[in-house]
């Protein structure tokens, strides 16, 4: 249960990007105000985890709420407010969990790895135990604005937020474009775009503290990072209430994160297929 609800926190920040609060929001004109929405969704997905020795994180169940007011929305964990709306902009005051946090959880297998090289000492190669299993990180919680532009060929998103649970200080910004399809009951989404973090959340999430690298190992500061990503969704409704879907998303890491010990994978996936009941 605890990666299904994990995994739907995940949803909130990822899947439920800027760019998808916009789509729904064009889509409120057929939702009465008030109303409040729940879908659940059995199958399988699973989120990639970078980092050194810990594990993917994996759901047999991903549960989705909404709830749309005149102004006010709550997609998930996603909370936003509508400041400005015409046929083909929509400016938001919105929050969001940062995703980075979530690749520390539950950590609590025993961890190996080599630091010959990374520590440039190359007078002796040996294996050092560097014991990672008690590096936490908290989420921080992202609050800014999220501009967007819709047209009838696609829709271009531009979000800009900071840190307002002071875990880090850090700032986020994101730029989307996307192309939604439909034929009858079919629909696909493809969506591509790159997020800057800056150096406080790059720093924060992936550099040891002086405290954890107990063996000295030579770091670097990460700074400031550039990630591309790429995400397909796919839906096909047998009737308003059932329904059976996919996502997927590819994120490239910033060559920067290259430096750090604590990452592995320079890339990541995460995505869902499931069976969903729409109450």
């Amino acid at each position: 249960m605890k990666y299904a609800i994990l995994f739907s926190v995940f949803l909130a920040s990822i899947f439920m990007s800027p760019m998808s609060l916009a789509q729904n929001k064009t889509e409120q004109t057929l939702v009465e105000p008030g109303s409040f929405d729940f879908r659940l969704t059995a199958g399988f997905g699973g989120i990639e985890n970078p980092l050194r020795e810990r594990d993917h994180i994996r759901s047999p169940l991903l549960p989705e709420f909404s709830y749309y007011g005149d102004k006010l929305y709550i997609e998930n964990l996603v909370f936003g407010y509508s400041l400005y709306e015409s046929p083909i902009w929509l400016v938001d005051a919105y929050g969001y969990f940062n995703n980075d946090g979530y690749f520390f959880a539950d950590s609590n297998t025993a961890k190996v790895i080599s630091i010959a090289g990374i520590t440039q000492n190359t007078w002796k190669a040996t294996r050092v135990e560097l014991n990672l299993e008690d590096i936490e990180r908290d989420l921080s919680y992202m609050a800014g604005i999220n501009i967007s532009h819709i047209n009838t060929w696609y829709r271009t998103n531009l979000s800009i937020a900071k840190d307002i649970t002071s875990v880090h200080h850090g700032e986020e910004i994101s730029l989307t474009f996307a192309k939604p399809m439909q034929w009858n009951s079919f629909t696909v989404t493809v969506q591509f775009g790159a997020t800057y973090k800056s150096a406080d959340i790059s720093d924060y999430y992936y550099r040891l503290t002086d405290q954890e690298n107990t063996i000295a190992i030579r770091q670097q500061d990460i700074g400031d990072t550039l990630s591309p990503w790429s995400s397909v969704n796919l839906r096909y409704h047998f009737n308003p209430s059932w329904s059976v879907g996919l996502s997927f998303k590819k994120t490239w890491f910033d060559s920067k994160f290259k430096q750090s010990i604590l990452v592995e994978e320079s890339n990541y996936s995460s995505g869902f297929v499931g069976v969903s009941y729409r109450y």
